[in-house]
């Protein structure tokens, strides 16, 4: 079935929670069920939690005790004697329980999906590598297999490598405000692609996220309690000790590092080694500074539109003097390969280009470019396109604005999942939870106005991610808001991208001050992570900290192994 949503041939799987945000949905790829307890089985007895929990006055926020109350909740049983779906038989999976509410550890429960790849060299195993990609929203379970081969070579002999699907997502217990896909499909049918240009589309896309807030505010009301970063790191505590490590090992990648932060300030005796790549600053995104949370959203708050325009002029420039053989967009120069991406998204804005089955207008042309700036060369099953095949679909895009029968980009196909689906909701779920946002619908126009001004399209489109909160009715009490000074048992390696399209270098930079042990190790170079851009330098680096806990001197630089455009194009 042709997706109701176009312009994502250059879209990546990672950001099918996000990008909803922007006004584009694919559904996921149908993944196997998990043996997990439905959530209609548990739903009244976790609504009763959801009202007591209301009932109660705020709790202090929680720090090194297991659940705030003094009982420790019960050690999941992780027996791994189950085969992953996912990896060609190299995983085993299990499912852990956990509990709902941590104020009630003896209360309702719910399931968590745990996936493991096991250390290459058993006989030198040094324990467990926990390890989160990202979102929020995304299933560990996918990622995990697909990242795998990115981490360095000690670290996959010494480590076994784990993921688990937060709760509220994938195969765990997860959100889902609609009985099926094709429901949800129905609703956001309604949205433009890309994100709202004008009056009419503004008030339309307004109108969908009330009524997907609503959906949600009446179908998992006692879930979208508990679904905040700080309940998922009491999560992972949890999932240490089952694994029976004395001290967590981490690896997290973007929102992964919020989890990490959190992690480390929860529990702060209890880090063995913690690497944060890319980084989600925490101060901007659970409060944000000098009132900005009352006119700002969570991306703007970030900065995420900066340094994603940064990002594509990088891309423009660098195109453009690597020539048409390298770079199919290219005029030669970078000034005039600047001028040709405008004179395309002034066409668009004209007359949309229809490319196979895919319509792209300058708004979903604007978001499919985007997303693919993530990775200077694409990751099978991580990140599916990269800078050549941005540059490829903006060329398809000019051939077609200009009567040259365009050739139709790849894009997969996808399947509805029935009754069980990975939605948008398991992005918002999170985000919605514990980030504030204006909860004046009417705010999200003049906040793209004013965001235009500052960072262009980019600005438009980052105002316009987290409009779902206006109007998202749950509010995590447990959720954690800092400090995030608290002295840990090891240092931290943070890792900060200088061009990264979707968190800034500059975050990399604000969380090594705000940790009070931690070392910033700079890669120079372009795309979202370390780990996703590979700089066998960085992995040097990472391998070295995780294997024996040496940091790198301060002030370390490293660079990518293959900077952009620098191989011929397909």
């Amino acid at each position: 079935m042709t997706p109701p949503f176009p312009g994502l041939a250059g879209t990546t799987r990672r950001h099918r929670k996000e990008i909803i945000m922007y006004g584009i949905l694919r559904r996921s790829p149908e993944r196997p069920r998990s043996r997990r307890t439905p959530w209609s089985a548990v739903a009244l007895a976790l609504a009763a939690s959801a009202l007591a929990a209301c009932t109660a006055s705020a709790a202090t926020v929680r720090t090194g005790a297991s659940d705030g109350t003094g009982h420790r909740p019960p050690v999941p049983t992780l027996r791994w004697d189950e085969r992953c779906a996912q990896g060609g038989g190299a995983y085993v999976c299990d499912t852990a329980r956990v509990p709902l509410d941590y104020d009630r550890p003896d209360g309702p429960q719910i399931n968590l999906r745990v996936i493991k790849r096991p250390a290459a060299d058993r006989r030198r195993r040094i324990g467990t590598l926990f390890f989160n990609s990202g979102g929020p929203g995304n299933a560990l379970t996918s990622y995990l297999p697909a990242l795998y081969d990115r981490f360095p070579q000690q670290v996959k002999e010494r480590f076994d490598v784990v993921g688990f699907d937060p709760r509220g997502v994938g195969e765990s217990t997860a959100a889902q405000c609609f009985p099926t896909a094709a429901d949800e499909q129905e609703l956001f049918s309604r949205l433009p692609a890309g994100f709202p240009v004008g009056k009419a589309e503004e008030s339309r896309t307004l109108d969908v996220f009330a009524r997907f807030a609503k959906a949600c505010a009446t179908r998992d009301p006692a879930l979208l309690s508990h679904v905040s970063t700080a309940n998922t790191a009491r999560d992972m505590d949890l999932l240490r000790r089952a694994v029976g490590d004395p001290k967590l090992s981490y690896y997290g990648l973007s929102y992964g590092t919020l989890i990490g932060a959190t992690y480390a300030n929860l529990f702060p005796g209890r880090v063995r080694a913690m690497v944060l790549d890319s980084v989600l600053e925490p101060v901007a995104y659970t409060k944000g500074r000098h009132g900005e949370a009352r006119r700002l959203g969570t991306a703007l708050r970030l900065r995420e539109d900066v340094d994603r325009m940064r990002t594509l002029n990088a891309f423009l420039d660098l195109c453009g003097r690597a020539g048409s053989a390298r770079c199919p967009f290219s005029t030669g120069t970078a000034e005039g390969t600047h001028a040709k991406y405008d004179a395309l998204l002034e066409a668009l804005r004209h007359q949309p280009v229809q490319v196979g089955d895919e319509t792209y207008t300058y708004a979903s042309t604007v978001a499919a470019v985007s997303w693919t700036l993530e990775a200077t060369t694409a990751i099978p099953g991580a990140v599916d396109a990269g800078w050549p095949q941005g540059a490829e679909l903006l060329q398809t895009l000019w051939q077609g604005a200009h009567g040259t029968a365009p050739r139709a980009p790849h894009h997969t196909r996808v399947q509805d999942t029935g009754d069980r689906y990975d939605g948008p909701e398991q992005f918002a779920a999170i985000a919605c939870s514990e980030s504030p946002n204006p909860r004046d619908p009417s705010s999200y126009p003049a906040q793209a106005a004013w965001a235009q001004g500052r960072s262009g399209d980019a600005g438009r489109m980052s105002a316009w991610k987290l409009v779902v909160c206006a109007d998202w009715a749950f509010t995590d009490r447990d959720r954690y808001a800092g400090p995030w000074n608290r002295r840990t048992s090891a240092p931290v390696l943070v890792i900060g991208v200088t061009h990264d399209p979707q968190t800034p270098y500059a975050n990399s930079v604000a969380l090594t001050r705000e940790l009070s042990r931690a070392r910033l190790l700079t890669v120079e170079g372009y795309g979202h992570s370390a780990i996703q851009n590979r700089s066998t330098c960085a992995d040097d680096h990472q391998a070295a900290y995780l294997v024996t806990g040496k940091l790198p001197a301060p002030g370390t630089t490293c660079a990518q192994d293959e900077p952009p455009f620098t191989a011929p194009s397909p």
